[in-house]
């Protein structure tokens, strides 16, 4: 799933197996970058009315793994 991170998703690998992650290492970027997209697309989702047609587009960029916000 997140072959297409920089570093391979290492550091999501690490904390689904329960193992520590040390965040002076580089991989942690791939963690900085998919926290950094989770904000950008909640804060679309909380100042968009849930009432218009437009919401559609930001609940599909949220489960899409090749999205980039």
């Amino acid at each position: 799933m997140y072959s297409h991170t920089k570093h391979q998703g290492i550091v999501f690998r690490i904390m689904d197996n329960g193992g520590p992650t040390d965040d002076r290492e580089a991989y942690i970027e791939d963690a900085v970058a998919e926290i950094s997209r989770s904000k950008s697309l909640c804060h679309k989702a909380n100042m968009t009315d849930p009432m218009t047609r437009r919401t559609g587009h930001i609940w599909k960029s949220c489960f899409s793994a090749n999205s980039t916000m």
